[in-house]
């Protein structure tokens, strides 16, 4: 829609001369402020300049791609695909297409079909395991409110990186494990 509205926009200007797109004429006065008056146009040099860049591109590109379609479709012509024992060889993905261009871009830019398949299984399967999670995290919310469950009945305290003589003397007397050094 943007493409055609600057086409409909752009075209009628292209057809003009340049040198009188531009309706509005400079009016500049010349030193020490005299009557008379120099009138500046714009030059049309910028716009044949770019008409014939793009014209040479159009060129550089259309005329290498026409003679490889040309020589692709009447030379080397549209393949055929054979009945092959399966077992014996299994064509690639890119050799079930009959015209040489299509299975250059099969071959080479697009992927392969089976690769893109399991691209997809893996997105829906790692969708999948995320809405579980986040259905198990509810479900376990919901039983921890039924059962009046708060987060701060069950806090520790910050855990230290260092233990204390006191909380290693607890431990030990909790485990009944001897000590050897006697108080």
């Amino acid at each position: 829609m943007l493409l055609s509205k600057l086409t409909r926009a752009l075209l009628p200007i292209s057809r003009r001369n340049p040198a009188k797109i531009s309706s509005i004429v400079t009016h500049t006065p010349v030193r020490h402020g005299s009557k008379k008056v120099m009138y500046v146009f714009s030059s049309s040099y910028k716009y044949q300049r770019f008409r014939k860049i793009a014209f040479m591109y159009f060129l550089v590109g259309a005329i290498p791609a026409a003679a490889i379609i040309f020589y692709t479709s009447c030379i080397v012509g549209e393949a055929e695909l054979y009945d092959y024992d399966p077992e014996v060889y299994q064509p690639e993905f890119y050799e079930h297409f009959a015209h040489p261009i299509t299975r250059f871009l099969a071959k080479y830019v697009m992927e392969d079909p089976s690769v893109s398949y399991y691209k997809d299984i893996y997105a829906l399967e790692f969708e999948s395991q995320q809405r579980r999670i986040i259905q198990l995290i509810a479900s376990v919310k919901e039983i921890e409110r039924n059962m009046g469950f708060r987060g701060w009945q069950r806090w520790e305290g910050p855990i230290r990186n260092e233990m204390h003589k006191t909380d290693i003397e607890r431990y030990l007397e909790e485990h009944e494990i001897p000590t050897k050094v006697k108080r």
